[in-house]
């Protein structure tokens, strides 16, 4: 059975195989998908300025200091077990890495660093990323 969404031709899709279950749900705050049982509770596409074009329960982002920025949940986690997994925007030949600091995070927000290494050192970077935050 399939529902009709306002967005989306189907509410509820889940995809069997014999080595993996994906499940999408549409709730409330957007949708839900699951893989091997974890789930993304949230995402956001983010400019190097902190600003926010697209997400899904993330209510703020700002920037805290060069490279480093401070993201808030819409909703409150259970508790901070949760995973976070960020991506740049960064040419092929680069190495950047961005990462939650563990120490930061809170069941409201956490803070991502986005660093550069190269034969020079270490550079803190401003630069749009995607985060996704899973949880199981």
């Amino acid at each position: 059975m399939s529902i009709r969404s306002s967005k989306f031709p189907v509410q509820n899709v889940n995809i069997e195989s014999s080595d993996q279950l994906v499940n999408i749900e549409e709730s409330a705050t957007g949708f839900q998908i699951g893989l091997l049982g974890a789930r993304v509770i949230a995402a956001a596409y983010i400019s190097s300025r902190g600003i926010i074009s697209k997400s899904f329960n993330i209510a703020s982002c700002s920037r805290v200091q060069n490279g480093t920025f401070q993201i808030t949940l819409s909703q409150s986690q259970p508790d901070t077990n949760y995973m976070v997994h960020g991506i740049t925007e960064q040419d092929i030949e680069t190495h950047v890495q961005c990462g939650v600091i563990r120490s930061t995070k809170t069941v409201n927000s956490f803070q991502v660093a986005i660093r550069l290494f190269n034969d020079t050192g270490i550079t803190k970077l401003n630069t749009n990323f995607f985060v996704l935050v899973y949880d199981w």
